[in-house]
């Protein structure tokens, strides 16, 4: 797995590419406009889709129908430099036939067993999860 961060010609904005896509990041300080990932950001969308994913690929394997698998990453950092995140939340989402149970469990599986991002990190920051189901909109 490699990841090239290339500087642009706007200061503190770098874009990040591996073998098939880029994403632009920085610090946004001379130009709010323009909005790009913070590198905290891509923490929280790391854990995020990690865990996605997991979750995705468990309960499809059970043969559960759902869409729309949604997770907001909200995190708490330290008022002292640097300021790491002390806390992370992930809200799951999802709408379909999805047996509770079910979804707590591929949670739990995530967290405990699949997602590598979870695991790098829960040494040091507390990592909640809360979730919904919703049913299927017409």
């Amino acid at each position: 797995m490699k990841v090239t961060l290339s500087q642009t010609s706007r200061p503190l904005q770098y874009i990040a590419a591996n073998d098939s896509t880029q994403i632009e990041v920085g610090a946004n300080q001379d130009n709010p406009s323009k909005r790009t990932f913070r590198p905290m950001e891509l923490i929280l969308a790391g854990l995020a889709s990690c865990s996605a994913i997991d979750i995705e690929n468990i309960l499809r394997k059970q043969r559960i129908n759902f869409n729309n698998l949604r997770i907001s990453a909200t995190g708490t950092r330290a008022d002292s430099t640097p300021a790491v995140f002390t806390k992370i939340n992930l809200f799951i989402e999802i709408e379909g036939d999805v047996p509770e149970e079910k979804l707590k469990r591929a949670i739990q599986l995530t967290k405990d067993k699949y997602c590598s991002v979870s695991h790098m990190l829960r040494e040091h920051v507390e990592i909640t999860y809360s979730s919904k189901i919703k049913p299927y909109t017409t």
